[in-house]
């Protein structure tokens, strides 16, 4: 009589060969392969066709947007149709003064923040050297 022990080793072992050895790989059917490649092919042929077919379509498009846009930007752009202003020839003469006085006045207007600076510098250097000399006795 075998033991308990003997029973379940043995069962083990049966477990574990089953499990190493690779089952056989069943060999393919020739014509399930030849019907799958034939499929393969169909696809991809399919696929090059709509590729090709749509770049046929693709340069007309954008051609016709183009035109389309344009068009449309052509036809709302403002046309000025008032007749152009003449300038009086009296404000033409005075031009040339209005000009010179003009340049006389821009170094104002364009240091006069900075001189507004310098200014307030100056009179904070001033305040310290009135508290500066304050401090000594």
């Amino acid at each position: 009589m075998k033991s308990w022990f003997e029973k379940f080793a043995r069962a083990q072992n049966e477990i574990d060969g089953a499990l190493r050895s690779r089952p056989a790989i069943p060999q393919a059917d020739s014509d399930l392969h030849d019907s799958i490649m034939r499929a393969v092919r169909g696809a991809a042929r399919e696929e090059t066709a709509e590729s090709k077919s749509m770049g046929v379509w693709l340069a007309p498009a954008f051609i016709v947007a183009s035109l389309a846009a344009v068009s449309l930007g052509v036809w709302l752009s403002p046309v000025d149709v008032r007749p152009k202003t003449l300038v009086p020839s009296s404000e033409m003469a005075a031009a040339p003064g209005t000009a010179l006085d003009l340049s006389a006045q821009i170094p104002g207007m364009a240091f006069a923040p900075l001189s507004n600076e310098l200014a307030h510098v100056n009179q904070d250097l001033h305040q310290t050297t009135q508290v500066l000399l304050a401090s000594f006795p």
